[in-house]
Parts: C-alpha cells; structure tokens; sequence
C-alpha cells in the first residue's frame, strides 16, 4: 500500500511538473513578432559599442503589421500603404522583408513583446572599404558613408569621445520600434 501511494505521488508531481512546463513557455519570436502594430519610435547608432539615439517624431513614425501567415504590411506616416511578406530567418537572429520588389535582409538586435529593433552590423574592414571608395559585398554604394554622415544627428551619452572614421571598429544601425 506504502508504495502504492508512492507511485501516485509520483505521478500526481510528475503531471504538475510537465503542467508547469507548458505555462512558463514563452511565445516564439514570430509569435511575439506578428501579436501587435508596431511603430517606430527611434534609431540608434552604434560606434565600437557606444549608443546613440535619435528619436521619431510620431508624425514621421511608419507602421508595421507583421501577419502570421507572413505578409507585411506598412503604413506610412504620410498614409501610403504597402504590402510586403517577411520571414524569420538563422534562428530568428535576421529577418529577411520584400517591399516594392526589393529584398532585404537585416540583422534582428531585439524581439521580445514590447520591443523590437533590427537593422545592419558592419565591421573594421567593411567599413575602411567604404571610407576608401572600394564597393562592400552586400552593402548598397555609399550605406555606410551616409550612416557616418548622419551620426551628428543622434544624442549619445556625456563624455562620450568623438571617433574618427579611420578608429572604428564595429558600426551598427538600428531601427527600433514598439508596439502601436
């Protein structure tokens, strides 16, 4: 009887045990990804692991609904409406969108429920190639010149000391958007 009673407590943990399981799974990131609107809210630049931010003003922020069933659709602040497909991609670490015929793949930074951010990483090499006129494999002709023209425009942390071109040593651009 002792090890009846036993066995049924270990049944009754193991049925909650495998319960719990269930309940703390999180959503997948096309889950996460395709559950809201999401809107724009700011860019970031990254130089050599520093962030700069600037801001989207609401009245040029872009929407984007990603459907389950992998079309896009994207509103612009101005209105205009275009319709896309988009895919996850290398373990939900890129996203690979089609708008206007146009392919593009980007680099997922960070998708969770309320935060979504994707955009380009470039290297030391890429981005010499760049400032030395040489073309980068797939980066479009001048991308990484005017990313480091725009950089005055973003608001980086106090004390941060300026970098010249020739001393960077990773770049990011990000586009970072939240739920509508």
């Amino acid at each position: 009887m002792k090890l009846l009673h036993s066995l049924l407590l270990f049944s009754l943990l193991l049925v909650a045990s495998c319960g719990k399981d269930d309940d703390d799974k999180s959503p997948s990131k096309a889950a996460q990804l395709s559950a809201v609107t999401w809107r724009e809210s700011s860019s970031s630049l990254v130089v050599n692991g520093v962030e700069g931010t600037q801001a989207t003003p609401a009245a040029s922020a872009d929407t984007y609904k990603f459907n389950t069933d992998g079309k896009l659709v994207l509103t612009e602040a101005g209105g205009a409406v275009k319709n896309g497909t988009w895919a996850l991609a290398s373990n939900d670490t890129q996203i690979t969108v089609m708008l206007d015929g146009q392919t593009q793949t980007q680099q997922v930074f960070t998708l969770t429920a309320t935060s979504f951010s994707a955009g380009y990483s470039f290297t030391q090499a890429q981005v010499q190639a760049a400032l030395a006129g040489q073309p980068v494999t797939g980066v479009p002709n001048g991308l990484i010149s005017l990313i480091l023209l725009s950089a005055s425009g973003f608001t980086f942390p106090a004390g941060t000391p300026p970098v010249n071109a020739n001393q960077i040593n990773s770049l990011q651009v990000r586009t970072n958007l939240v739920p509508k």
